[in-house]
This record gives C-alpha cells, structure tokens and sequence, in this order.
C-alpha cells in the first residue's frame, strides 16, 4: 500500500508552485499560520505539548546525490579472455579417485 503523501510528490508539487510563480523559495522557510495554530495544544489531553513533525522547507534541505563524474573509459573496459585448453578425455582405464 502506498503512502498518502510520500516526500517525492510534495517536493514536485512545492517545485511546480515555485516554477508557475505561485510562491519562493523563500516563503516556503516561514512556518504558515495555520501550522503554528496547531502547536497550540490543550496542556491537560498533550501534558508535553505538541510532539510531532518539525517544519522545514523540503525544496532547501533537499540535496539529491549526484555522482562526482562519469565513469571512465578504462572501468568500462572489456575482460581480458584467456583460453582454456580443451578438455581432457576420460577413459574406462583412468581412476577418477
């Protein structure tokens, strides 16, 4: 089963808003209204407070792996091919132990 929102899908949505015009990348670090409306949380049912996720802007601490450079030629290259001598005939005299 798949997740109802994966990390992925949120990203292209956030990079589509910032590609249309819709918003920056900027606005995207300021926590919005609602979340912190949401951090304020009746003492007597969360006695700790809100625990839970911590906001932060997907598309700023999103650094994709990419590699250093491409391979080279030389790990690319063919194995070296020895050839084997042909295989040995048994017959009904040799002892195989």
């Amino acid at each position: 089963m798949q997740k109802a929102f994966d990390t992925a899908s949120i990203r292209r949505a956030l990079q589509h808003g910032v590609n249309q015009g819709y918003w920056n990348i900027e606005d995207l670090d300021k926590i919005p209204p609602g979340w912190r409306d949401n951090l304020q949380v009746d003492r007597t049912v969360f006695p700790q407070g809100y625990i839970g996720i911590e906001h932060k802007n997907l598309l700023r601490d999103y650094h994709p792996e990419l590699p250093e450079a491409a391979p080279s030629s030389r790990d690319l290259a063919s194995p070296i091919k020895t050839e084997l001598p042909p295989p040995k005939q048994a017959t009904i005299d040799d002892d195989p132990f």
